[in-house]
């Protein structure tokens, strides 16, 4: 037996104990049946024994007949906007790969930011941080942006496991992130923190006020300094810039 399949039988194991468990003091049965399953599930994907998509489809099928949950409970994190979102950044993260659209835009961004290898982190972050202010969600931007920058880590040279290719996909991840925390409609914890004062408080900040009091900090900061620090942290070098072939008609 694999160590990943003995770990995942590990939480097989610890989540059929949660489930006939006797609950403690002041918690309901409930409770220890849905934390059984989650275990399970947690196992399943952190082992990767089973492809992910049909781990979540036994947890939502477990959540409905192991647990005393309904099934509008057990759904109804599709019902919020963000998760639709972030499905739509999906479907438009497969097609900028499929079409051949993220090696062209590769190659744009080659040709601007490729001459040294820290120009090129500055530039990917940059156009991390400049994709938060038309795509919403950080997640959808990351699913929109990895595809077109880990082509153009193959065309570099930046190997699996390299310190480049390492670097790139950090810089989109963190480009993403702390920018895009600077701009309101950007990333779902900036809807949230939106709506909470507006419903608690009666305060509705603005699009304006809020990006004057944060991008200055969060947004240009970070845009100078994670180029830096990965390059100090994945020092590398390009290569095969030459053999990039023109793309052909659209």
């Amino acid at each position: 037996m694999t160590l990943r399949r003995f770990l995942a039988l590990l939480g097989a194991i610890l989540g059929f104990a949660l489930y006939f468990a006797p609950p403690p003091e002041g918690v309901s049965e409930g409770v220890m049946q849905v934390a059984g399953v989650v275990a399970v599930t947690v196992a399943l994907w952190a082992t990767a024994v089973v492809p992910e998509y049909f781990t979540a489809i036994l947890f939502f099928f477990f959540a409905v007949t192991l647990t005393g949950l309904t099934p509008k409970v057990v759904f109804s994190g599709f019902h919020s906007a963000a998760a639709w979102m972030i499905f739509g950044g999906l479907i438009i993260g497969v097609a900028v790969q499929s079409t051949g659209l993220g090696a062209r835009m590769a190659r744009v961004l080659l040709d601007r930011f490729g001459r040294s290898y820290l120009g090129l982190l500055f530039g990917t972050v940059t156009v991390a941080a400049l994709a938060a202010f038309v795509l919403p969600t950080n997640t959808g931007r990351v699913l929109v942006l990895v595809p077109i920058f880990m082509s153009l880590a193959d065309r570099l040279g930046f190997d699996e496991g390299s310190n480049g290719r390492t670097a790139l996909a950090l810089a989109v991840g963190a480009g993403t992130l702390y920018p895009g925390l600077a701009i309101l409609p950007s990333a779902v914890p900036n809807l949230v923190l939106m709506t909470a004062p507006e419903s608690t408080y009666g305060i509705a900040p603005t699009y304006g006020r809020y990006f004057l009091l944060h991008f200055p900090v969060i947004g240009l900061v970070s845009i100078i300094a994670l180029p830096l620090i990965l390059c100090a942290l994945f020092p590398d070098i390009p290569r095969h810039r030459a053999s990039i072939a023109k793309p052909g008609s659209m």
